[in-house]
């Protein structure tokens, strides 16, 4: 019965995992689509909670741009997904 359990947890833990791959595939080329190669190297997707891309972002001056493109990234990833509530973005290193 423990053997079942645990394979049942495995498929279950492995679906998540799918579908967190999808969703950061689906965040990935939004921005690509909106940002230029410049900006792009100024910020990474952190994770995916409750709906809200996590974003660390290493230049003030790009977190002040994104802010601007910040409804057009959404608006086309709820064109695949409307899973993504929000984009938050934060200065990390």
């Amino acid at each position: 019965m423990s053997g079942d359990l645990r394979e049942t947890i495995q498929n279950i833990l492995s679906g998540l995992k799918n579908k967190e791959d999808d969703l950061f595939a689906i965040c990935s080329s939004s921005f690509e689509k909106f940002l230029n190669k410049r900006e792009l190297a100024f910020i990474q997707i952190e994770c995916i909670n409750k709906g809200v891309v996590w974003t660390k972002v290493k230049s003030p001056l790009v977190l002040f741009t994104l802010k601007f493109k910040k409804h057009g990234i959404i608006k086309e990833i709820r064109k695949v997904t409307e899973e993504i509530k929000d984009i938050k973005f934060y200065i990390g290193a």
